[in-house]
C-alpha cells in the first residue's frame, strides 16, 4: 500500500507518521481536526476493505468496540471509509508496549511493576467482561504502558475481527498465548483471557520465558501448530525452573491461571488480582481494623497534589474505585467526628467555626447535585411543568398523561419520563430537552416527556412518584438516594473524554504560597454547598483527617461560584469538579499534575467557539465554567491537590419499568449519546458535557451508602 503520510481523510484527519504495519493494517500517527488530538489510525488492507462479507462483520464489532470505554482500555472511536480505504480510529499512546519493557528488564520484571501492570489488566478485563466481551488475544504486545505509567490494555477484540477476514483460521489469538478451548475452535469465555494473562504473568516473572515454545511436542508441522498442540496436551513447567525467587504462593497463582479446564481457572479478573496482591504480599489476607488503623498513613496518600508535589499514587483494587483506604478512613472519620446529627431533620458539621444547620429536606434537595458540569444553576428558570411528549404529528401541547397502568408506557399517552437534575444552564437543558425526546423516539419508536424539576429532591420525588414509566438522569448520590427510598435501579454511568469517574479540585490562587493541603491552615474556604459530595462532604472529611482547622467558611452557591470567590480574591481556595484535560498526546491519567503545564498558562485563553484552550491543552475543569466571565481564569487560578474518585452520574430505571422496555431505552440512549445529535443536548458543554454511557451496577454504590449511613442520611429522615 502506498504511504498515506502527508493526506487529508474525510477532511478531517491529517496523516503526519506512519508507525509501523500489522496483519490487518497499515498504522499511522494522525492529528483530528474535531477533537484537536492525537490518535492512532489503522489501515485495513485493501483486499480486506474491499471484502463486503469481513466489512459487514467487521462494522458490527466496531459498533460494539466503540461503547467499550475505561480508563485502562486504548479507547476505539469508530470505524470509517473514504473511497477504498477503511481505517479504524484509536488513542495514541505515547510509550512502550509490556513486551519491548519485559526485554529491558533483562530479568525478572520488577514485583512493584508486576502489580502495576496486573491491576491495570485486571479492572480493563473485568470491565470488559462484565460488559460480555472477550479479548483474544491477551500477550504483552498488547499490553501498553504510557509515559506517565498507565497501563492500557489494546487492540480489545480484535482478534476477533481478524478471525472475520477468513474462515480458514482455527481460533483467532496468538498461538503462545491461546488457551486450550481456543485451540480447539470452542466459544471464548472470560478464564480465556485469564489463561492468556497467566501467561503474560509467567513471562514478566521469568524474564521473558513462555511455557510453551513448541520444542516439547511430540507432532510434526510448524512451530506455531506445535505450540498449540503443546497448550492441550501437555502440564506447564513451573516458573520456578526459570526463577527459584518465585515463592510457591505466586507459583500457585501462575499455575492456576493456567488450567486446561476453564473452570478449575481464576473466575474473574478481580479473584486473580486479589489473589495475586497476597501472594507477592501486596496485601495481608482481611482482619478488622480499627478506624485508627485505617487511618494512619492512609488518608493523605489517597489524594494527588499538583507540582510541585506531585502526585501520591493509589492503587485500584475494583472496577471503579481507586483509593478504597481514603473511603475507608473517611467513614472512620465520619463516623467518629465528622457528621453529628442533632434530631430529625438537623446537622452540625462543626460545632465551631460555627455553620448554619441545614434542614435535612435541604440536605435531600442538594446532596445529589454532583452532575459537576460547566454553566450556572439558576433555579429561578426553571418550573414544574414537563417537555412535550415527541412525535412526528403531534403539537407543541399534550393531553394530560393517565395513570401508567392504564396506558402501555412508551405511547404517545403514557410517555417515558426522562428526568433530569436542574445542575446546569436550565433554560439551555429546557430549550433543548424536547430535541432529545424527539430524537430517542426516532431512535426506539417509544415516545418521551422531557422534564426538569425545580430542585434535586423534587427530581427523586417525580421518579419515586411515577415508579412505572420514569427514567432519572441522577448522580450518584442521587441514584443512592433513590434507591432506598423508592427502589430505583441504575442501568448506565455517564463517561465523560473516557472517564465514568470525577475529582474533587482544590483550587487556590496562582500567586499563592500553598503547596500542600496542610498549608490550608486558618485559610478562608469557598464551597459549592454543604451537602455537596465533591465540593463539601468530602473534602472536609478529609481536613478532619489530616487535622487541618480552617478559618472562615463561605457557601459560594455553586461548583462555578466557588472558584470565582477563589478568582476574585474572596476566598483562599475553593473546592469544586474537576474533569481531566484534553491533552495534545496521550491521554490525562491518575498521576499526573492535574493543572496546566507551567509554560502554557500564559497562552490560555477562549477560542473562537468559547472553549478554553492552553496551546493544544484543553481545560475542562471548573474553571472552564466561569472562563466566559474570567477569560484570564488559569492565569490567576490553579488545582492545588484532587480527591480520589467518585462516580459519575447514572441513568436510572423507576422500580416498576417495564423489563421488557429496558434494553430498549438502555439501547437507545447509548445510541443517542454516540451521535452528533447528542452534542446540542445532553453532551454539550452547556448540558452535562457527556461524551459516552457505560453500564453501571447496584453495587458500585456500596461505598456511598456507608458514607451516607455515617452521615445519618437515611429513609427516615428524607422522605418528609
Amino acid at each position: 500500500m502506498k504511504s498515506l503520510v502527508g493526506q487529508t481523510l474525510k477532511n478531517r484527519y491529517q496523516i503526519e507518521e506512519h508507525l509501523g504495519r500489522g496483519g490487518m493494517a497499515e498504522v499511522y500517527k494522525v492529528w483530528d481536526n474535531h477533537r484537536s488530538t492525537i490518535l492512532a489510525m489503522k489501515v485495513m488492507h485493501e483486499d480486506l476493505a474491499v471484502d463486503k462479507v469481513f466489512m459487514r462483520r467487521f462494522r458490527r464489532e466496531a459498533d460494539t468496540l466503540a461503547r467499550l470505554q475505561h480508563p485502562n482500555i486504548v479507547r476505539f472511536y469508530g470505524l470509517e471509509e473514504e473511497g477504498r480505504l477503511a481505517f479504524m480510529l484509536l488513542d495514541y499512546i505515547d510509550g512502550d508496549n509490556l513486551k519491548l519493557k519485559i526485554f529491558d528488564a533483562a530479568g525478572p520484571y520488577p514485583s512493584a511493576d508486576i502489580l502495576q501492570v496486573m491491576q491495570g489488566v485486571c479492572q480493563a478485563l473485568a470491565y470488559a467482561h462484565k460488559e460480555g466481551l472477550i479479548h483474544n488475544d491477551i500477550k504483552p504486545g498488547n499490553i501498553m504502558i504510557n509515559q506517565h505509567g498507565q497501563v492500557l490494555l489494546a487492540d480489545f477484540g480484535i482478534a476477533r475481527l481478524a478471525d472475520a477476514a477468513t474462515a480458514t483460521m482455527v481460533g483467532a489469538g496468538t498461538p503462545a498465548y491461546m488457551a486450550p478451548e481456543q485451540v480447539k475452535g470452542l466459544d471464548p469465555v472470560p478464564q480465556t483471557d485469564i489463561y492468556a494473562l497467566g501467561i503474560v504473568l509467567y513471562e514478566m516473572l521469568t524474564g521473558g520465558e513462555r511455557p510453551f515454545t513448541g520444542e516439547q511436542a511430540t507432532t510434526t508441522g510448524t512451530t506455531s501448530a506445535k505450540v498449540r498442540w503443546e497448550q492441550v496436551n501437555l502440564t506447564p513447567p513451573s516458573p520456578r525452573e526459570y526463577n527459584p525467587d518465585i515463592s510457591p504462593a505466586l507459583e500457585d497463582v501462575v499455575l492456576k491461571c493456567l488450567a486446561k479446564n476453564p473452570d478449575q481457572r481464576y473466575q474473574t479478573a478481580l479473584d486473580l488480582l486479589n489473589a495475586l496482591e497476597r501472594a507477592i504480599g501486596f496485601i495481608e489476607d482481611p482482619e478488622p481494623q480499627s478506624a485508627a488503623a485505617v487511618l494512619t498513613g492512609k488518608i493523605a496518600s489517597s489524594f494527588t497534589q499538583s507540582s510541585p508535589q506531585k502526585s501520591i499514587g493509589t492503587i485500584t483494587q475494583a472496577p471503579w474505585y481507586k483509593g478504597w483506604p481514603f473511603w475507608l478512613g473517611l467513614i472512620a472519620v465520619a463516623a467518629i467526628s465528622l457528621a453529628v446529627y442533632s434530631g430529625v431533620g438537623n446537622i452540625n458539621y462543626h460545632p465551631e467555626p460555627v455553620i448554619e444547620t441545614i434542614p435535612v429536606a435541604a440536605l435531600v434537595e442538594n446532596a445529589v447535585a454532583e452532575t459537576e458540569e460547566p454553566g450556572q444553576v439558576d433555579a429561578g428558570y426553571v418550573t414544574d411543568t414537563p417537555g412535550v411528549v415527541p412525535s412526528p404529528t403531534m403539537t407543541e401541547t399534550t393531553t394530560p398523561v393517565p395513570t401508567p397502568t392504564q396506558k402501555t408506557v412508551g405511547t404517545i399517552n403514557n410517555p417515558i419520563r426522562l428526568l433530569f437534575v436542574p445542575s446546569v444552564d436550565v433554560n439551555f437543558m429546557k430549550a433543548n430537552g424536547k430535541l432529545m425526546a424527539q430524537d430517542l423516539f426516532d431512535i426506539t419508536g417509544l415516545y418521551f416527556d422531557f422534564s426538569v424539576p425545580t430542585t434535586y429532591a423534587a427530581t427523586i420525588e417525580e421518579i419515586c412518584a411515577n415508579p412505572e414509566n420514569s427514567v432519572g438522569f441522577i448522580p450518584a448520590m442521587g441514584y443512592a438516594l433513590a434507591n432506598r427510598l423508592c427502589g430505583v435501579e441504575p442501568a448506565l454511568a455517564s463517561v465523560r473524554y473516557g472517564w465514568n469517574v470525577y475529582w474533587t479540585a482544590f483550587y487556590v490562587a496562582r500567586d499563592s504560597a500553598y503547596q500542600s493541603l496542610e498549608d490550608l491552615e486558618g485559610a478562608t474556604w469557598a464551597y459549592p454547598d454543604e451537602t455537596s459530595t465533591s465540593g463539601f462532604v468530602i473534602p472536609d472529611a478529609l481536613f478532619e483527617s489530616l487535622n487541618i482547622k480552617l478559618g472562615k467558611r463561605i457557601n459560594a452557591g455553586g461548583h462555578p461560584q466557588s472558584v470565582l470567590a477563589v478568582y476574585g480574591g474572596n476566598a483562599d481556595f475553593g473546592t469544586a469538579y474537576f474533569s481531566p484535560p484534553l491533552l495534545p498526546i496521550g491521554s490525562w491519567s491518575m498521576g499526573m499534575d492535574p493543572d496546566v503545564p507551567e509554560n502554557l498558562v500564559d497562552s490560555c485563553g477562549l477560542t473562537s467557539d468559547g472553549k478554553l484552550y492552553c496551546g493544544n491543552y484543553r481545560v475542562l475543569d471548573a474553571r472552564a465554567a466561569i472562563s466566559s466571565q474570567a477569560p484570564d481564569v488559569i492565569q490567576k487560578v490553579r488545582i492545588l491537590a484532587l480527591s480520589p474518585e467518585i462516580p459519575n452520574d447514572t441513568v436510572s430505571f423507576s422500580r416498576d419499568f417495564p423489563d421488557e422496555l429496558k434494553g430498549r431505552v438502555m439501547d437507545g440512549i447509548t445510541e443517542y449519546v454516540n451521535s452528533p445529535a447528542c452534542y446540542s443536548t445532553i453532551c454539550s458543554e452547556r448540558f452535562y458535557d457527556w461524551t459516552g454511557v457505560a453500564p453501571i451496577y447496584d453495587e458500585n454504590f456500596d461505598i456511598i451508602r456507608l458514607l451516607m449511613d455515617y452521615l445519618g442520611i437515611t429513609l427516615d429522615n428524607i422522605g418528609g
